[in-house]
């Protein structure tokens, strides 16, 4: 307990203002009018105002400011219980600092000794309290305790059957959660082949954006490290950041110096470790991200760990098992990344991350709002939503389900106006973190956040420096409106850099981009035509999803800008050449995503105006959420030449 205590302020100061009563939170509040945003404060939660002095003032001054405030306010029990807490921290804290010097000085001990020890304790607390993206936003949460467990099949499914993330990825997951047996257990991950016996070296993780993987990931280095996981296969194990790897993209090193960067004691005991190289494991987190190919010729590259290269020459001699082939490699990377990176790797097991089943969803909405009866009023109302609720099993979006819920709940709004599709979802967030009437920044500033997040996209780029945001005309000073808002976030691992808190928010900006200032639209509908058109498909969707009245009527009062009238006209052109090219060449999986973004607009004009140019469709359809999508867009079309329709299963239905 006071371990967590110690290190997570956030949840330790959640927990003291749960204490206070309406009245005694208001006059806490009117404590905190100078030196926090006045506008953030009015409506926040106990949880939302934790999470903004913490950001303020970071977790020490902040959790000062606050017992200094009971103390002011009389509040004589919860001020002498906090301070008798912070004694026993302190002493805590000391004893832990010793214990963690004396494991440090073990080094020279014999192997078995040390192994587990030495970088044992510093790991833990990296990644226990190392922040999830998919918690909220601000707030270090104990993985153990936010973490909800994740399906994971070992499966590669083609390309084309993986269509973008929080589309049509929902198709598939109800029908793929009938073959349990297929599923595997993280404890497996590096089991023998059953056909072959043979162990793999390298498994990728792959998956749709904000379904896990980089969650996943910390776990596992946080259960090893704390002796829970593979302890018999692996001796060592080394998390490598792509994000942190772009940065050193202009510098020379070493593995060792990688390892030695990550080491908790002095004297890193690097010959050791590198004399049984089948027991180390490397966690290489996020290959997408990388602003290298790692394509070089085989004759390019490094065997000698001990030797300065340049980082792309390491990293690609590392994935592609020259240097150290014995070592064992866990790659997380979305769908859209393995055509690019696939050949590299050396015989991987393919192992496919599908977020949350249906019971999971639950558990989620329990730990989220940590309230049994709050939880399961969330949860009954998503539940009765087929489209949303399917949406939910990627925990980005139960994530933002219940921060619109949780919002909605503390202002007493009605809850049956949750939103209805992803774009309705999105925008509903953003409402409630905009004050009617109050400007936290200038247009011109909300227009250069658009306009980073359009060439962002275009450019495969996701993080940013403070240069890209001078580009668009951003300071760092009007980043920090943004940092409360949670909608950027700088990044935990490269100082001075920044991000979208998820790449689907990266995405819907980019979209606000084209639809309220028209730039583009046109490059962005044919880019969506090609192959490996991922990058844009989920932008692309949002545009869709601001042509229905009320989303737009919602934009334009956020952004104080008018949507532009050939936004519509440029759509509807592009529905009718895809329709065309679709019938042509037929195309039942373009049809279905087609019909997917028709069902975004709820627009019955423009359904109707589009779904005049169909002839005929033939269709495969394999899940119940396919069965809504198709028949709110065959509601607005009255007859069809040809018409035919199969179940998954091939059986003809219609």
């Amino acid at each position: 307990l006071l371990t967590e205590m110690s290190w997570n302020g956030s949840c330790r100061l959640v927990q003291y203002l749960e204490h206070l009563t309406d009245e005694e939170m208001k006059k806490f509040k009117l404590f905190l009018s100078d030196s926090l945003p006045r506008g953030r404060m009015e409506n926040a939660g106990r949880t939302d105002m934790a999470t903004l002095m913490v950001d303020h003032h970071g977790q020490q001054e902040a959790w000062d400011m606050a017992v200094s405030i009971w103390e002011k306010m009389g509040l004589t029990e919860l001020w002498k219980r906090a301070r008798t807490e912070d004694s026993l921290i302190c002493k805590y804290s000391q004893k832990l600092r010793a214990t963690e010097n004396l494991l440090c000085s073990l080094t020279h001990l014999p192997h078995h000794l040390t192994i587990r020890s030495a970088p044992g304790v510093k790991k833990v607390r990296k990644f226990q309290l190392l922040r999830d993206r998919n918690s909220r936003p601000g707030e270090h949460a104990n993985l153990h305790h936010r973490f909800t467990r994740l399906l994971l099949l070992q499966d590669h499914r083609h390309k084309e059957q993986k269509e973008h993330e929080l589309l049509a990825s929902g198709w598939q997951h109800a029908e793929i959660m009938k073959q349990r047996g297929q599923f595997l257990m993280v404890t497996a991950l590096f089991d023998p082949d059953e056909k072959t016996g043979v162990h793999p070296r390298t498994v990728v993780l792959q998956g749709a954006a904000g379904i896990g993987k980089t969650t996943l990931a910390r776990k596992v280095m946080l259960d090893w490290a704390e002796g829970n996981l593979f302890q018999d296969r692996f001796h060592y194990v080394f998390y490598i950041s792509c994000r942190e790897m772009n940065q050193l993209v202009k510098r020379e090193i070493s593995l060792a110096d990688l390892i030695a960067n990550d080491w908790p004691g002095l004297e890193v005991p690097i010959t050791e470790i590198m004399s049984r190289p089948e027991q180390l494991l490397f966690i290489v987190d996020g290959l997408d991200e990388l602003k290298f190919p790692c394509d070089e010729h085989r004759y390019d590259l490094c065997r000698d760990w001990r030797r300065q290269w340049p980082v792309h020459i390491l990293l690609s001699s590392l994935l592609r098992k020259v240097m150290l082939p014995e070592a064992s490699l866990l790659i997380t990377a979305r769908f859209t990344a393995l055509g690019k990176f696939s050949s590299l790797l050396e015989t991987p097991r393919h192992v496919e991350i599908l977020g949350f089943s249906e019971e999971e969803r639950k558990e989620y909405f329990c730990r989220f709002f940590r309230d049994e009866d709050l939880a399961q009023r969330a949860f009954s109302l998503i539940e009765d939503n087929e489209i949303l609720f399917t949406m939910c099993f990627v925990p980005l979006v139960s994530w933002i389900v219940c921060t619109c819920l949780k919002q909605q709940m503390e202002r007493g709004q009605d809850l049956s106006q949750v939103s209805q599709t992803a774009t309705a979802l999105y925008i509903c967030y953003l409402s409630n973190l905009f004050t009617p009437g109050e400007r936290i920044c200038s247009n011109q500033t909300l227009r250069g956040l658009c306009q980073l997040a359009a060439e962002g996209i275009w450019g495969r780029k996701i993080l940013f420096d403070e240069e890209d945001l001078r580009r668009h005309g951003l300071q760092v000073t009007d980043v920090s409106a943004f940092l409360d808002m949670y909608i950027f976030q700088k990044d935990s691992g490269c100082e001075n850099y920044y991000s979208f808190i998820h790449l689907s928010f990266q995405e819907f900006f980019a979209a606000v981009f084209y639809a309220l200032w028209g730039e583009k639209v046109g490059s962005v509908l044919e880019e969506c035509q090609e192959t490996d058109s991922s990058f844009v498909t989920l932008t692309v969707h949002f545009l869709f999803g601001f042509l229905r009245a009320e989303t737009a009527r919602k934009l334009e009062e956020i952004f104080s800008c008018q949507m532009s009238q050939e936004i519509k006209l440029e759509l509807l052109q592009w529905v009718h050449s895809e329709i065309e090219r679709c019938q042509k060449s037929s195309l039942p999986g373009q049809v279905l995503e087609l019909m997917a973004f028709l069902y975004e607009a709820q627009d019955e004009e423009f359904l109707t105006m589009a779904m005049h140019h169909f002839q005929e469709i033939t269709l495969n359809i394999r899940t119940k959420i396919q069965f809504l999508i198709l028949a709110f867009c065959l509601n607005k079309k009255k007859s069809f030449h040809f018409f035919f329709l199969t179940y998954s299963t091939g059986k003809e239905v219609s």
